[in-house]
C-alpha cells in the first residue's frame, strides 16, 4: 500500500505547516474509519488514498499530471 509523507507533500509545494497539517488531519481520518494503528503520534505518513481525500491529487505525481 503506498503511502505519503509531510516530506512528499513539501515536495509537491505545501509549506511544513500544511503538510504536517493534512498528514494530521488524515491520520485522524483513518483512525475514525477505524484503523486503529494511526493512533500513533510517531507515525509520519498515511496511505495515498488518506491525502488524496483531503488535498483532491495524488501527491506522488503533483497537481499538474
Amino acid at each position: 500500500m503506498p503511502a505519503v509523507s509531510y516530506h512528499t507533500l513539501i515536495q509537491v509545494g505545501f509549506s511544513t505547516y500544511q503538510a504536517r497539517e493534512i498528514i494530521r488531519i488524515a491520520k485522524n481520518n483513518l483512525v475514525k474509519e477505524g484503523y486503529g494503528r494511526y493512533n500513533n503520534k510517531r507515525l509520519g505518513f498515511v496511505t495515498v488514498d488518506a491525502a488524496i481525500r483531503i488535498i483532491g491529487f495524488d501527491p506522488r505525481y503533483g497537481e499538474d499530471d
